[in-house]
């Protein structure tokens, strides 16, 4: 269940820019899913994805972010680029080294600034029998000689991971842990507790239930003593191939605490992928036109 992945992405969070605290992707490799790489109706087939995310004001599009992936002849993803077009301090680019062509353990992980090519981190992972045990992490301050050195560490069992984050001088700077919960309907129950400093305080709960498909049904969020609930819907749509027809679930609208809040339209290139997807907002009881994002598609064939 832990290998498993939710493949419906609504926007890259970046987190906070505190000393020593991750600002990029997820440290761990099976939370590193990326932007424009959902929905694809066959990823093998891909080579590179680029995406422009545009807000609408005064119904003109405005860039906001524009982001990059590719993946090498064994399919993994060896780049990922994230422009922020509205502050340069949260660009970057990651590249990803792999123990072989054609496994997923992560061996390395380059972050640079796009711009001068300065390496920002290097992250080295260190595995155990089933999952990472331990990254190490250096950080190039500005004007720095050396880099700041941490680590992160794991530990894990058949239905629960740990996350501790240190400081290089090895107090706890946050942990997370996350527990699979398996449901009667053969769907799961993800919790995830954020806990920071040292002693540890429990800061924040995010729940997910998803179905036996491993796609998401609903978001619990607990942080400050206030419950959020984040409820999904999606639509079908028929997938035509040589082989045979199946039917994929994309998803359609989405509810904060019993309200409508969001929904999405869709455009498909010729492979049956979207390449426009257009986000509406639920402001005043109408639905607003707010952002849409631009998705390029680069095939093998």
């Amino acid at each position: 269940m832990r290998t498993s992945r939710n493949i419906l992405l609504f926007a890259l969070i970046l987190i906070s820019n505190q000393s020593f605290a991750q600002q990029y992707i997820p440290y761990l490799p099976e939370d590193q899913i990326f932007i424009g790489s959902d929905d694809l109706v066959d990823e093998s087939v891909t080579t590179s994805i680029s995406c422009q995310l545009l807000n609408i004001k005064d119904n003109k599009e405005v860039p906001v972010s524009e982001t990059a992936l590719a993946r090498n002849s064994t399919n993994q993803i060896y780049y990922y680029r994230f422009i922020d077009l509205v502050s340069d301090k949260n660009s970057f680019e990651a590249m990803l080294n792999y123990e072989d062509p054609f496994s997923n353990p992560i061996q390395s992980i380059e972050i640079s600034n796009p711009k001068t090519d300065k390496i920002l981190e290097k992250w080295n992972y260190e595995y155990g029998t089933s999952l990472v045990e331990r990254i190490e992490v250096n950080r190039y301050l500005p004007g720095a000689e050396k880099p700041e050195v941490f680590e992160i560490r794991y530990e894990d069992n058949d239905t629960s991971i740990q996350e501790t984050i240190y400081t290089p001088k090895k107090a706890i700077l946050q942990q997370t842990k996350i527990d699979y919960h398996y449901l009667e309907n053969e769907g799961y129950h993800k919790v995830r507790k954020k806990y920071i400093n040292d002693p540890l305080t429990l800061v924040q709960i995010d729940s997910a239930v998803h179905n036996r498909n491993y796609v998401k049904q609903a978001d619990y969020q607990t942080k400050n003593n206030k419950i959020t609930e984040t409820k999904y819907t999606y639509g079908v749509r028929k997938i035509e191939t040589d082989e045979e027809d199946y039917y994929q679930k994309k998803i359609e609208s989405v509810q904060v605490n019993g309200k409508d809040t969001i929904r999405y339209e869709y455009e498909y290139d010729e492979n049956d992928n979207w390449n426009v997807r257009k986000t509406f907002e639920m402001k005043n009881g109408k639905w607003e036109y707010s952002s849409v994002i631009k998705r390029t598609i680069t095939y093998t064939m």
